[in-house]
């Protein structure tokens, strides 16, 4: 008897060891718990726009990230928010994707840079309703009503869940339509009226031409009348379309005059070069000013666009009629308008027949009848670079 119970007794000791060990080697397999899993649904389901009242015109499908630049966690979320940003970009959404906090925009926006997330939409909020902390995410649906929300530092599944519910937001969400973009960045260029009250504008000052170590300064300046009547004077040279009707006339006939300038001045391809060049300009004027649409048949919006000089979402306008297109771009987070992008050819010169693009970017904005008008306009054409410095502007209107 004492033989058996010795062995049952060497019997149990061994069968607690065959568990511990099984039990230390399923740890080893087992996956572990994350270190940190952000608390989910912190914002009731179906409550209103936790910032509704400061997105204003900005409505629709949209994900909010509030952050800190003193927020630990944050620091750590910067990779996923730079992934979330780019699969935004890629999708042409990333307005969609806001990233807010109580910091003035620019802190916010220096933040977000050093995490490498370079063009992305920022917003100072003072309260947003039922965000408890950063960071904090908040899906909101088409209808400004809260869809998801988490707060605090993303698992790894929790990573994926918010992909997922970004994907599918912003693939169903109505893309916005060019009428209501431009509506917006009209908006950013009001003061006392609305911009599309113009009627007219008149503009003069200089052109400084950099070519290679050499300046040329001449007079510039433009009467813009819509829809789509254009006076333009570069250097000696007066260009009118009226109605699409083209013609030219030198400024100073004695001063400027003589065989070679007659000789340009009646050269058919010259005048053909001009004549759609002209087109190109009254849609380029109209769009930099934003006094109103120009002609154009297609209107297009073409996303997120990097074009060396500028980059910012770009709207297309194409006049198939006289075959001109020019591109307005703004600023992905602002929707502040940023620069104008034509397609040049060169006519005459070695490169004749050469095709390329002038990247007009507007700066210097002023107050001027009402609005707010860009009174420098550098120019990127190749390796060539033009400035405009208006002198004056005048604006007319019902």
């Amino acid at each position: 008897m004492r033989g058996t119970g010795s062995d049952r007794f060497v019997n149990a000791v061994f069968a607690v060891c065959c568990v511990g060990l099984a039990g230390a080697g399923a740890m080893r397999y087992w996956p572990a718990a994350p270190a940190h899993v952000a608390r989910e649904h912190v914002i009731q389901e179906g409550s209103p726009d936790p910032i509704g009242g400061s997105e204003g015109a900005h409505a629709g499908v949209r994900m909010y990230v509030f952050v800190s630049s003193t927020c630990p966690a944050c620091d750590a979320s910067l990779p996923f928010y730079k992934r979330l940003s780019i699969e935004a970009d890629r999708a042409n959404a990333s307005r969609r994707v806001v990233f807010a906090g109580l910091e003035p925009e620019s802190a916010i926006t220096a933040y977000l840079r050093r995490g490498g997330i370079q063009f992305a939409r920022v917003l100072s909020v003072v309260r947003p309703a039922g965000v408890p902390g950063t960071p904090t995410i908040v899906a909101v649906d088409g209808m400004g009503r809260v869809e998801r929300s988490w707060a605090g530092r993303l698992s790894p599944q929790q990573q994926r869940d918010v992909l997922a519910i970004a994907h599918g937001m912003l693939s169903a969400a109505d893309v916005d339509t060019v009428e209501a973009l431009l509506a917006r960045v009209r908006a950013r260029l009001r003061v006392s009226r609305d911009v599309a009250s113009v009627t007219s504008i008149e503009a003069d000052g200089i052109e400084s031409s950099e070519r290679g170590a050499s300046t040329r300064t001449s007079p510039y300046e433009f009467t813009l009348r819509l829809p789509h009547t254009l006076r333009l004077r570069m250097g000696p040279i007066l260009h009118i379309l009226d109605a699409g009707v083209y013609s030219s006339r030198l400024v100073d006939g004695e001063r400027y005059g003589g065989p070679m300038v007659d000789r340009i001045m009646k050269d058919p391809e010259t005048i053909r070069a001009a004549a759609h060049g002209m087109q190109s300009h009254l849609m380029r004027l109209s769009l930099a000013y934003l006094a109103g649409t120009p002609v154009a048949d297609q209107v297009e919006d073409e996303g997120v666009r990097d074009f060396g000089q500028v980059r910012g979402r770009t709207i297309v306008f194409r006049n198939t009629t006289e075959k001109a297109r020019v591109e307005l771009v703004v600023d992905v987070g602002t929707d502040q308008p940023l620069a104008v992008v034509t397609p040049i050819r060169t006519v005459g010169g070695p490169a004749n027949g050469t095709d390329g693009i002038s990247v007009s970017v507007l700066g210097s904005y002023r107050e001027c009848g009402g609005i707010r008008v860009p009174f420098q306009i550098d120019d990127w054409a190749g390796t060539s670079h033009s400035r405009l410095t208006l002198t004056s502007v005048r604006v007319d209107g019902r």
